[in-house]
């Protein structure tokens, strides 16, 4: 692909930014250097490589998920001020 003068325009204009002519010229070159090391790494031999995910060896602590039928409603309900028909009691905030 080639970065050119049109594309850098287009660009400006999706991004709403203006560039002066020298900001424009050096983001041109960023842009062709970084295409060319971009081509670079598409020509190393990856065969037999491992993708890489983490930096590190990453494992589960978590513990095992259980499904549990417990009803604790009545249990969560001590700890409320006030509580009717298993419910929690709260002051009425609307008129």
């Amino acid at each position: 692909m080639r970065i050119t003068d049109e594309l850098i325009l287009d660009l400006e204009e999706q991004s709403k930014i203006r560039l002066s002519d020298s900001r424009r010229a050096e983001f041109k070159s960023g842009m062709e250097e970084f295409l060319v090391r971009a081509d670079e790494m598409t020509s190393l031999a990856t065969d037999g490589v491992e993708p890489l995910y983490h930096l590190f060896p990453v494992t589960n602590v978590f513990r095992d998920d259980a499904v549990t039928n417990s009803d604790r409603s009545e249990k969560l309900l001590t700890n409320a001020p006030e509580s009717k028909d298993r419910y929690f009691k709260v002051p009425q905030t609307l008129e």
